[in-house]
């Protein structure tokens, strides 16, 4: 019996020896993406990883690699690098339906100094930030993007603008007015592109904006995460837009700690600051 399992074992160590890894990130902002398919033309296939990465058998000649609202490629396994890049499509939306509206709902204002605004304390590591998002559009409004507003640590170096973070959709609770149910399973790490003012993230899928609204969130990990993102020998945790709350009071900001148990609920509270500003995170919808 032994003997068998030995056997066993070693076969699958010869195996896995002989598949190549690869690993998927994201053209613009070099991010791993996950849940990519691909397939080894041969009626089977795999999905890349939490972290982007893929196997690919030995006896394997091409591939095709195909996401949503990423351009597919057909790769001959010979011939690829380690690290493949995927472009996102410029046409995801034309092909929908030209005729869509597109509407951008986040807080509007003058914006405030987030040091001042919390009175000395501008450290936001091991905590989740949240904004609700009003729907005052009516049924058939979809989510197609979700913008976070970021800026450079108050009075330190500019490279903080760029350091990663993770966001997700949750579900209002309608009895306590806070966030509840995270939409998707696995949080996605963000972080500000070159071209891009703010940090926009495309949903690989629509999703319908509650009549209720939506809540943006933001986690920011603890420090021992951003220790591998040291700026000039220190370490910093991602600072983010607050907007004046006069024309947009329909917002609501909340802030929490990370859950410290296996819990799925978060002891959510009202940001001290949300009677004067709020947070500026949004979403793209389309109607």
């Amino acid at each position: 019996m032994k003997i068998l399992l030995y056997f066993f074992l070693l076969i699958s160590y010869i195996s896995f020896a002989q598949s190549q890894k690869y690993l998927l990130l994201d053209n613009e902002t070099r991010l791993a993406i996950e849940n990519v398919n691909i397939d080894f033309r041969n009626g089977k296939g795999t999905h890349s990883d939490k972290k982007g990465l893929f196997l690919v058998p030995e006896n394997i000649d091409s591939i095709e690699i195909s996401y949503i609202g990423y351009e597919s490629l057909e790769l001959n396994v010979k011939s690829m690098n380690d690290s493949i890049f995927l472009i996102r499509s410029a046409e995801i939306l034309k092909e929908v339906n030209v005729d869509l509206k597109k509407e951008i709902l986040i807080p509007k204002g003058k914006g405030v100094d987030f040091l001042k605004t919390f009175n000395g304390v501008n450290s936001t590591f091991g905590r989740r930030l949240a904004v609700l998002i009003p729907n005052d559009l009516g049924e058939n409004v979809w989510i197609s993007k979700i913008i976070i507003g970021v800026k450079s640590e108050y009075r330190g170096p500019k490279e903080t603008i760029n350091l990663p973070f993770m966001i997700n959709l949750a579900v209002l609770d309608t009895i306590n007015g806070t966030p509840s149910k995270l939409l998707f399973e696995d949080n996605i790490q963000v972080r500000k592109s070159l071209k891009s003012k703010d940090v926009v993230f495309e949903l690989p899928d629509r999703i319908i904006l509650p009549k209720e609204g939506i809540f943006v969130v933001v986690s920011v990990p603890d420090v021992d995460y951003y220790g591998h993102y040291p700026i000039k020998g220190r370490i910093y945790a991602p600072s983010f837009e607050i907007v004046l709350k006069r024309s947009s009071k329909n917002f609501k900001s909340f802030m929490s700690g990370f859950k410290m148990n296996d819990s799925d609920k978060y002891n959510w509270e009202i940001t001290s600051f949300n009677e004067y500003s709020n947070f500026r995170f949004g979403i793209e919808v389309i109607k």
